[in-house]
């Protein structure tokens, strides 16, 4: 499997992807992590792309980019994407999941992702 999903005592979501990923396993990664969030609480998520390999065309990206939003669990998400400071392989998917509402904050460092999934960074 090339993603890992962790829930921690902070309640914090992460999903951690490594080497080569296609859309159905996008799909799926979502969905296991939308199984770990309670009906009641508030999805905080840190999706880590630093290892990622995309196998994934612009119309999959714009695809998965839709699909994100369409997660009745991911409405009211708060999300911080992980990714190299050189280059971050889901712009494409931000920019198209952030038309459709979904409000995602993009990050080089882990500690300042998680800092502000918990509040204590404010960005404004």
């Amino acid at each position: 499997m090339p993603y890992n999903i962790v829930k921690d005592n902070q309640k914090i979501i992460t999903i951690t992807y490594q080497g080569t990923v296609n859309l159905v396993q996008r799909m799926e990664a979502v969905d296991d992590a939308c199984r770990l969030i309670g009906d009641t609480e508030k999805a905080i998520l840190l999706i880590d792309v630093r290892d990622i390999e995309m196998d994934m065309n612009m119309d999959e990206q714009e695809r998965f980019g839709k699909y994100l939003p369409s997660q009745s669990k991911l409405k009211t998400a708060k999300v911080a994407v992980l990714h190299p400071k050189q280059r971050n392989p889901n712009e494409i998917i931000n920019s198209y999941a952030y038309m459709d509402g979904y409000c995602v904050v993009s990050f080089s460092d882990y500690f300042e992702a998680r800092q502000w999934l918990l509040g204590a960074l404010n960005l404004n």
